[in-house]
């Protein structure tokens, strides 16, 4: 009996849902083993994970591959079933053991094909909860890889066979901190306390030059108010130019975001004062240059590659002192131990 266009048509319409079932389940078979249909496709690197030792409970399996899967997919890298048909040979076998017994352990063995180097490592997964093992392995595991690629970022390492992908290649790049300026501009508000008896506040303009990494020379010239002293027929009044060379040691990586620095130097300071008499009394006024030796300890907290913030306390000796009298006693001056510091912020350039 001849068929109808109408039965020709439901059997075409049913071997066309028995076929897309087919794909579907076929698809739904690599998903459940944690593979991808387009695992290790041309262009794309890969690794081929496989898994040994006592049999893996399902659901760490499929923890430890998606996990380890989404680590290196954000460098470019698949993560495919031992036994995918790719394009390109993987880059590294990752063969992930399980131990059982008292001791919950892992062991990971990395067959790498770019460096030709076998490395591994024992995971002791006791203190870790059951639902962060997974994640524990994936880590581990990409962690041995990427001490595995170390080697390619080696000024004297061995030229691989075959070159590395590029994905690699950034994996393991070294991070390249920002260069050190060779010279520096800043400027900085500064103080200056006496145990004789006078404060000096104001600011300060400089110039820094580094003759090193850890090593450098620092010049600054700024301008200081002093504070009024009272005396028993008035008071002194006091201003200053300064001038100021110093050498800084850097006691940590100077371009590190937070930094110590240990300064020695040296301070000029042409001293003006003034007397203000009382009533009964007369004014005087008179400059002299006072010489003193500094030590600081300066803390450098880095905001850019271009910019910084300075911090500096330390003590202080005269060598040449100045003193303001009344009445033959001495009421002020640049005599005894100094405090100084500064807060100041500095460009490099």
């Amino acid at each position: 009996m001849p068929r109808t266009c109408l039965q020709r048509r439901c059997e075409a319409l049913i071997l066309a849902s028995w076929s897309l079932g087919q794909v579907c389940v076929i698809a739904g078979s690599a998903q459940a083993q944690g593979m991808e249909p387009s695992c290790g496709r041309a262009g794309r690197p890969w690794v081929a994970l496989v898994w040994a030792g006592d049999p893996w409970q399902p659901a760490l399996r499929d923890d430890i591959t998606a996990d380890l899967r989404a680590g290196l997919r954000l460098r470019g890298i698949d993560v495919c079933a031992l036994g995918t048909a790719g394009s390109e040979p993987p880059l590294a076998l990752v063969q992930l053991g399980s131990t059982s017994g008292e001791r919950v352990s892992v062991t990971i063995e990395v067959h790498d094909a770019v460096t030709e180097k076998r490395v591994l490592r024992d995971v002791d997964l006791r203190l870790v909860t059951p639902d962060g093992r997974g994640l524990s392995v994936a880590q581990a595991a990409e962690e041995l890889l990427r001490a595995s690629w170390a080697e390619l970022a080696l000024d004297d390492a061995p030229k691989p066979t075959q070159p590395a992908p590029v994905e690699v290649t950034r994996a393991v790049m070294p991070v390249k901190r920002s260069p050190q300026a060779a010279r520096e501009l800043g400027t900085r508000f500064a103080m200056e306390h006496h145990t004789s008896g006078q404060t000096l506040v104001g600011g300060d303009a400089l110039l820094l030059l580094w003759l090193g990494r850890s090593f450098a020379f620092e010049l600054a010239l700024g301008g200081r108010q002093g504070l009024s002293v009272s005396a028993a027929h008035g008071s002194v009044d006091s201003s200053a130019m300064v001038g100021s060379l110093a050498l800084l040691f850097a006691l940590s990586p100077p371009s590190a975001r937070v930094a110590a620095l240990l300064t020695l130097g040296g301070q000029l300071v042409d001293l003006r004062l003034s007397g203000r008499a009382s009533a009964l009394g007369q004014a005087d006024t008179g400059s002299a240059l006072a010489i003193g030796a500094q030590a600081g300890l300066r803390a450098r907290v880095g905001g850019s590659r271009s910019w910084h913030l300075d911090a500096e306390l330390g003590p202080g000796l005269p060598l040449r002192g100045v003193a303001a009298a009344d009445a033959g006693r001495r009421i002020s001056g640049t005599l005894g131990v100094e405090v100084h510091g500064g807060l100041g912020l500095g460009v490099g350039f």
